[in-house]
């Protein structure tokens, strides 16, 4: 294959993820616009409590997406079956992430007491966690959907789930955080709630897909469940951890900075909610071309052909590489406007359409 066409190939399957990226990412701005109309309080809990909760989860979905290395070089070596076997292998990881990450969640009180979280603040904080562990088994295997079918090459499904995901969550926030008709206004916990629906949802469709796409008849998902395969896990925990940690640790900083924030008060809380939601959008075109370009680096390695491999890792990180330099160029001259459009501009647009 020509450098131009491994180029287009990593270009379009970057794109296709980085739809369901910023789908995903936009899940946490209709929680932040929605929880601005209903009360400041609302926001700046908001803040806290979802800085919490993407350290918890983004860590353990770390984990999971650092699998999509081994499930793209099975392909590469046409391995149907045993791609089946190791997603099988793949639920006790997820059984473990999902222990871990409900006691992160039910369980925030020395973090919040270290970063001295306003007592105003900090009931609904641990409502609104509380709620959120009845999301994390949807999170957590929706994560390995996905990260499946961005090593088998089938992003588009993935990122059609997560648009769809996003039209549920819209309506779902707005009438459980503001109430309507004979549902009552759940304020903050409403948000969670509305996470805790789409979650489920896009898990339980992620399911039969699984059980009745014809795609994915080759891999052999179905087939008996076995014990735990110590050396698979061990790979995959191999694979894992330092990828879940790493995230963790890059995400903490965010996480800390809320919280720390929250000391100044609401109104500076919630604008870092806003900066917060910007700046993850902003991160999604990276981490898209990462994902696309491991995908395709292991894929060759898989077809055991590391010229073809060595040809894709430096497609990826010229298309990285451009693409972050045109971003920092943009943001850096431009800051005030898109400052101004994202609060102005967006925040009118969902304010019409909620209208």
């Amino acid at each position: 294959m020509s450098r131009a066409s491994e180029t287009r190939h990593i270009a379009g399957h970057a794109f296709a993820v980085l739809i369901g990226l910023w789908a995903v990412v936009s899940l946490g701005l209709v929680d932040t616009w929605v929880a601005s109309r209903h009360s400041p309080e609302a926001l700046a809990a908001l803040a806290v409590g979802a800085s919490v909760h993407l350290s918890v989860i983004v860590g353990c979905m770390g984990v999971i997406q650092a699998q999509l290395p081994l499930w793209a070089e099975l392909h590469g070596a046409k391995a149907g079956a045993t791609v089946g076997r190791t997603l099988r292998q793949a639920i006790f990881l997820l059984l473990a992430l999902l222990v871990l990450a409900s006691l992160g969640l039910a369980f925030p009180g020395p973090i919040l007491r270290w970063t001295q979280v306003p007592a105003e603040l900090e009931g609904m904080v641990r409502e609104y966690l509380l709620i959120l562990i009845l999301a994390q088994p949807g999170l957590l295997f929706f994560r390995l959907f996905a990260t499946l079918n961005f090593g088998v090459s089938r992003p588009k499904l993935t990122s059609a789930l997560q648009v769809l995901g996003l039209l549920l969550k819209i309506p779902l926030s707005l009438v459980l955080v503001s109430g309507w008709g004979p549902i009552p206004a759940l304020g903050l916990a409403g948000c969670a709630w509305a996470t805790v629906v789409v979650a489920t949802t896009q898990s339980l469709v992620a399911i039969v897909l699984l059980r009745r796409d014809p795609l994915y008849r080759p891999y052999r998902v179905w087939d008996r469940f076995e014990k735990p395969n110590w050396p698979i896990l061990r790979r995959m925990l191999g694979l894992g951890l330092p990828a879940g940690f790493t995230v963790l640790v890059e995400v903490t900083s965010f996480t800390l900075m809320a919280l720390f924030i929250a000391r100044l008060g609401v109104a500076a809380t919630g604008a870092h909610q806003v900066v917060a939601s910007l700046a993850s959008q902003l991160f999604m075109p990276a981490l898209a071309l990462a994902i696309a370009g491991s995908a395709r680096v292991s894929y060759w390695l898989g077809a055991q052909d590391p010229r073809q491999a060595r040809a894709a890792l430096r497609a990826a990180l010229r298309l990285c590489c451009v693409v972050m330099c045109v971003q920092a160029l943009v943001v850096g001259v431009a800051r005030e406007q898109i400052a101004g459009f994202f609060i102005d501009y967006c925040l009118l647009l969902i304010d019409c359409f909620f209208i």
